[in-house]
């Protein structure tokens, strides 16, 4: 009987403590699998006769089964080694000797099918569970250490009544000598086994007839441990016509049963039987196919299929070998239809194993193969998606990820598997934020969110999350799916473009506040400088001019301020070397800053120049260590450094895309009180400010604007309570004006006889600069627009010599009137004023080294200068 089961049975012996395991036996089901022999396998080692069984999990299993005596079930799965390969169920026990008892399947077919082939295999299976042979494991004393439930059903008994009973104690007396002779000889070492024929005595006391096939396990020295029994019930048998004919009905019953088709075959190739789904598939009838050979009623053919040359018959390889055959290939239905089968052969064998027929089951898998190939789509859809999904067990373990997932939280499949998803969590949200997930989700609703998580390098990222629940048809939520999309880069860009937003609205707000507003200071500034001239020292109204000054110079200030942070200041840009800014301004830097705090300046050997607006550059550092010092309150030490660097490529800091180039880095450090997060994020804001009343906000935000409009970063670093650091850097290389006059640079105010238009649309700032120009010996000409200022010209006899207009006017911009009046005069000169240049002149803000332009509000001095410099060019 142990032959004779169809699946394979291995019986192993434990060697070295449990580390490996040796054959001790093998039926002939595990030699057709496993393609090996008996005789050349007992007694080999387990794991170098399979030599991934330790990968395949099931040595493990069995190391546990040998370690524990506790049954064991290793469920499906694959095995592959240089000589076999497919998918094997195990059942392991072992032995009262301590050796292991492995019974499985080689199921690699039955694991390509579909529901349908599941389900017919249930009932299928369960037909033949219920027809097993009886198996019972004994001792040497002749007690029962374990029997399965065919046996039990067979006696009558239950498992606990049957451990108080002897295997002689339930033999028909007349049948007990025979069995004892053999098995004491048995015991004795003479055979390893032996069949026969006996009865056993039910619990109800009436007879059952089985056939009984005993083997015996041995220990390593060669003594039994255990014995093991197939019983086969042959009852049926020795009973009545009546009896057999109800088997028969039984048979047939199930036979037709089956979805399949089903046809048994015999040595002459003749259809002996059918069955009711292959009568309604092929469209003929039992008595048409019964005593016909099969090739000419499935093929058409007038001889056997293996007479053809390259077309083997498998149906002699299965009556010439005695193994099961299988194929698929395209089988024509009765109705022209084709349809993809799936033939299995199996040999019917007689008392001495010969080969008497072969039954064919033939199944339709064309609705099989259809939904395979859509799943395999589905699967390389899923494989191949650029967003992460995720599928989860009810309590959130991780039983699939895609390969999306891997790229992107640095994971491998394998180290997923099993973990639940908390392992990518960054720390940002709390507790409530996954309780109220969870209680979307176990409501066995969709939710949406945004998760930000951690790689498995502890980078974090933002992703959108879509998590569903996967519910069966009775409702029951039996997995998770989570399809989740990296938008990290998505947010830095949004962000990126809200602080653009935000920059260009205030760079707006602040070109017309600047236009407005420079032409209210320009008349305020002016005549305070004028009345200051004619109030002496010691003149209490010259106090009140000199209020009137400082508030209107505060006031051009915190303009100038609001138009460096949008990037909208008018810059002259010239070649500097910040090591000399710096060395500059130290004796001032040193006035100002608090005897409290150790200034140190670190220079490097060679800094080389950059393209920059002198001013602008020194305010920069102005501000930084004017904050520096507002940190130290107890006093500390203030580390402004410059250097040079390079970026080997492309990369970014804190969000900032920095291009491969030369970059002159200034740093400005302080042993402060450290800038907090909240602070951190927001410091670069306009009117942000920690200092209360006593600070305008402006200060770093005018810092973030110049750096940024001179095409460099800035990098923040800070620790509470130990200090922060401010490092610049500005590209080296730009393509710039070299030179540029300095605004402002003439110390007094000369005079000139020229003829010069002067075209300003505002009647204060208009009124105001011709009695400064009139004052110098000018002799001018007012115009309050560029239609206007035209009609002078062409009504004039004579040259100009000099055109003063305002960039922005409403009819024709500064700009247009200069090119308009050249055409008449080619030879006149141009100063530009604006108190916002709106680009019209300027190159992105940045003054060419031919523009003459002066800022508004500007001072008696500068006015003249500039008036004086652009006649002289």
């Amino acid at each position: 009987m142990f032959e004779s089961m169809s699946s394979g049975v291995a019986i192993y012996q434990a060697v070295d403590q449990g580390k490996d395991f040796v054959f001790v036996d093998f039926n002939s089901a595990s030699e057709r699998m496993e393609k090996i022999k008996r005789e050349d396998l007992i007694g080999k080692s387990l794991i170098k006769t399979f030599p991934q069984v330790e990968k395949f999990g099931l040595l493990e299993k069995i190391r546990q089964v040998w370690n524990t005596g506790e049954p064991e079930h290793f469920p499906l799965a694959f095995y592959k080694d240089d000589r076999v390969n497919g998918w094997r169920e195990n059942w392991i026990s072992r032995l009262p000797s301590g050796e292991i008892v492995v019974v499985y399947d080689d199921l690699t077919a039955q694991k390509q099918a579909e529901i349908a082939l599941k389900t017919s295999e249930r009932r299928l299976r369960s037909y033949f569970d219920q027809n097993l042979f009886g198996m019972a494991i004994t001792s040497i004393d002749k007690g029962w250490v374990e029997v399965n439930k065919t046996l039990l059903e067979m006696f009558g008994y239950s498992r606990d009544e049957l451990k108080n009973l002897t295997w002689a104690e339930l033999t028909y007396p007349d049948d007990l000598e025979a069995d004892v002779f053999h098995f004491n000889r048995m015991l004795a070492g003479e055979i390893n086994k032996y069949s026969l024929e006996k009865r056993f005595i039910r619990k109800d006391g009436t007879l059952v007839h089985t056939n009984v096939s005993v083997n015996a396990i041995r220990k390593a020295d060669g003594s039994v441990d255990n014995i093991m029994a197939l019983i086969n019930d042959i009852t049926p048998r020795k009973k009545a016509e009546i009896a057999l004919e109800e088997s028969e009905r039984y048979f047939r019953t199930l036979l037709h049963s089956l979805h399949e088709d089903i046809i048994v075959i015999d040595k002459e190739y003749r259809i002996v039987d059918v069955n009711k789904s292959f009568v309604t598939s092929t469209g003929q009838s039992r008595e048409q196919v019964i005593g016909r050979f099969c090739y000419k009623v499935s093929h058409n053919r007038k001889t056997p299929c293996g007479n053809s040359e390259g077309n083997p018959c498998m149906l002699q390889q299965v009556f010439k070998t005695g193994e099961a055959k299988s194929c698929k290939h395209t089988h024509k239905k009765a109705n022209g239809s084709s349809v993809m089968v799936d033939v299995l052969l199996s040999p019917l064998k007689d008392a001495d194993g010969n080969v008497t027929h072969v039954v064919e089951a033939i199944r339709d898998i064309t609705d099989m193969v259809a939904a395979q190939k859509e799943r395999d789509q589905l699967v390389t859809a899923i494989e191949q998606s650029a967003d992460t999904i995720v599928v989860t067990d009810l309590q959130g373990s991780m039983q699939y990820v895609n390969p999306s997932f891997e790229r992107i939280t640095g994971f491998t499949r394998l180290e997923a598997i099993g973990q639940n998803p908390r392992v990518l969590q960054s720390g940002v949200h709390d507790f409530e934020f996954y309780e109220r997930m969870w209680n979307v989700l176990t409501q066995g609703k969709t939710w949406n969110g945004r998760f930000v998580n951690k790689k498995k390098d502890g980078t974090l990222y933002s992703e959108d999350a879509t998590i569903t629940p996967v519910l069966e048809s009775n409702g029951n939520i039996i997995n998770f799916v989570a399809v989740k999309r990296d938008v990290t880069e998505k947010l830095k860009l949004e962000k990126r473009y809200r602080q653009s937003q935000k920059e260009e609205s205030i760079g707006r707000l602040a070109g017309g506040v600047a236009h407005d507003l420079n032409n209210l200071l320009t008349p305020i500034l002016g005549y305070s400088e004028l009345l200051q001239g004619d109030f002496g020292p010691g003149d209490s109204r010259r106090d009140a001019v000199d209020e009137i000054m400082h508030a209107g110079l505060r006031a051009r200030d915190l303009v100038r301020q609001l138009l460096a942070f949008s990037r909208k200041q008018t810059l002259e840009y010239k070649s500097i070397n910040i090591g000399n800014v710096v060395t500059g301004l130290e004796k001032l830097l040193r006035r100002t800053i608090r005897e409290d705090i150790e200034i140190n300046i670190l220079l490097s050997p060679e800094i080389p120049d950059i393209m920059a607006d002198m001013g602008q550059i020194e305010q920069v550092l102005m501000n930084l260590t004017v904050n520096a010092a507002d940190a130290m309150v107890e006093g500390g030490r203030l580390t402004i450094e410059v250097g040079y660097i390079f970026f080997e490529e492309n990369n970014s800091i804190e969000h900032q895309e920095i291009e491969q180039g030369h970059y002159v880095f200034l740093s400005v450090s302080d042993t402060g009180c450290g800038i907090n997060e909240e602070t951190k994020k927001n410091m670069f804001e306009p009117f942000y400010s920690t200092k209360g009343d006593q600070g305008t906000g402006l200060g770093l935000a005018t810092v973030y604007g110049i750096v940024k409009q001179h095409g460099g970063f800035i990098h923040v670093k800070s620790e509470i309570g130990i200090g922060s650091s401010f490092e610049i850097y500005l590209p080296i290389s730009m393509e710039l004006p070299t030179t540029s006059k300095n605004i402002d640079s003439v110390i007094l105010a000369p005079k000139g006889t020229e003829t010069i238009l002067l075209v300003e649309d505002d009647k204060r700032v208009r009124e105001l600069t011709l009695t400064l120009l009139k004052q110098q010996g000018y002799l001018v000409l007012a115009a309050s627009d560029g239609t206007e200022a035209l009609a002078i010209v062409k009504s004039l006899g004579g040259q100009v010599d000099l055109l003063l207009t305002d960039v922005v006017m409403p009819d024709i911009n500064g700009k247009e009137l200069y090119e308009e009046i050249r055409n008449l005069y080619p030879s006149i000169k141009v100063l530009f004023m604006s108190g916002y240049t709106n680009d019209v002149i300027t190159n992105h803000g940045i003054l060419g080294q031919d523009i003459n332009f002066i800022q508004k509000p500007f001072s008696i001095h500068g006015l003249a200068g500039k008036v004086r410099d652009a006649l002289s060019k």
